[in-house]
């Protein structure tokens, strides 16, 4: 925090580091009165109370007067505020300090006499929505935390060596979807075809051993910390996809997390009635709101028919081709700004 002279309806009190500011802090809460101090020393830091030489003097209250009360006390602080043109040349002084307002909220309340009138910051909410595969993490990662699973389960159930089994499903090249690797690997060892199935649903709902990109994490700490609110907004079996991200442990770093097959009809991306739902849970416009994906059809179509702000995430890229998107996302780091930036290009859009 920068330096900054906070004037106190008595003298002025300078603050020279976060330190003295936590402390100033602490006692406004405590519902204790600041003293002026010149310099703040680190022998100080242990004391709940201010040397004697450094206390204001109490006034004293005459025999039998009632004590007045917390209302009154109030009214009068805040009537006293009004009238003085130096309290009023402090609360310009503090609301054009965003940075020292964050660091003081309760000690400028005590300050300036002015309790529960504080100005807040406003802030215009944006949101993010993501696609879950190749778009927070590679695809590739849950299928070989699979294939690694199907090869521990036929070793244990032939004796075969696990890290020849994977081998052999790892570098299969036919059909994901359609169990290719699993039926090259049951005819390449003499196994049954009609384990086929079983090796398939083992594939699709083992417990994936999955870890978040550090870019990744790193820019949706960077979004929630400017203000964003996250969501995400995924295709597929709900059990499936729940598995992904508690693998992920995305709970930290999103408000929202959307099954699209268990919204609504059940149709799943690109129903724009999914997008809108995500919006309504984030309480965004869908104007503000940026959906970053890399499935064309899935991903872009629908959050352009909702309304949003389509980027496609080519990081991963398993889809290449041409985009209606409103922009490519190439590096996941630049994801910030290119946010940013949409949501600042359709205010002024929506606003001529």
């Amino acid at each position: 925090m920068r330096r900054a002279d906070w004037l106190m309806p008595s003298r002025a009190v300078r603050l020279p580091s976060s330190t003295a500011a936590s402390r100033c802090t602490r006692h406004a809460r405590s519902g204790r009165r600041l003293w002026p101090c010149p310099s703040w020393r680190r022998s100080d830091a242990r004391s709940t109370r201010p040397p004697c030489s450094e206390r204001l003097p109490r006034r004293r209250r005459a025999a039998g007067r009632p004590r007045p009360s917390v209302s009154s006390m109030r009214s009068r602080d805040s009537s006293r505020s009004r009238r003085s043109p130096r309290l009023r040349g402090i609360r310009r002084r503090v609301s054009s300090t965003p940075a020292a307002w964050s660091a003081l909220p309760h000690a400028w309340r005590i300050c300036s006499g002015a309790a529960g009138r504080e100005r807040a910051m406003p802030r215009e909410v944006r949101a993010v929505v993501f696609d879950l595969d190749d778009t927070l993490y590679p695809y590739r990662r849950f299928r070989l935390s699979g294939l690694a699973a199907v090869a521990a389960h036929l070793a244990d159930r032939t004796g075969l060596s696990e890290r020849l089994l994977f081998t052999t499903l790892a570098h299969a090249s036919r059909g994901a979807t359609a169990g290719g690797e699993l039926q090259e690997c049951l005819e390449r060892h003499g196994l049954p075809s009609a384990w086929l199935p079983e090796l398939i649903d083992h594939l699709r709902y083992h417990r994936p051993h999955l870890r978040l990109p550090r870019t990744t994490a790193r820019v949706l700490r960077e979004l929630r910390a400017s203000g964003w609110r996250l969501g995400v907004l995924t295709n597929g079996p709900r059990t499936i996809q729940r598995a992904k991200v508690e693998a992920l442990g995305l709970a930290p770093f999103v408000d929202v997390v959307g099954y699209a097959s268990a919204i609504g009809t059940g149709r799943g991306k690109p129903d724009p009635d999914c997008f809108a739902w995500m919006a309504r849970q984030l309480s965004v416009p869908a104007a503000r709101t940026v959906v970053v994906g890399d499935s064309e059809v899935c991903d872009i179509e629908g959050a352009r028919a909702a309304g949003m702000l389509p980027v496609r995430c080519r990081v991963w890229e398993r889809h290449p081709g041409h985009t209606a998107a409103r922009a490519d996302l190439q590096r996941f780091s630049d994801l910030p700004a290119l946010a940013a930036a949409l949501v600042e290009e359709a205010s002024k859009r929506h606003a001529a």
